[in-house]
């Protein structure tokens, strides 16, 4: 399994599966927890495409 986390480039290879993880950004363990559980089964041609930005704030910050 790979995760690609925001704000990183990817392209796709053969046979591989892309999950995009949407939903709410304000409590970001559900995240957390969904790909703790997802790697238990150990998907070996799956990629993950996260959303979330930790450097995120730090744009607001520029703009406020």
């Amino acid at each position: 399994m790979k995760i690609i986390n925001a704000p990183e480039k990817y392209e796709k290879r053969y046979n591989e599966i892309t999950c995009f993880m949407a939903g709410g950004m304000g409590n970001i363990e559900w995240q957390t927890k969904f790909l703790e559980t997802l790697n238990k089964s150990n998907p070996t041609n799956l990629v993950i495409f996260n959303p979330y930005n930790s450097n995120i704030t730090s744009v607001y910050k520029k703009i406020a």
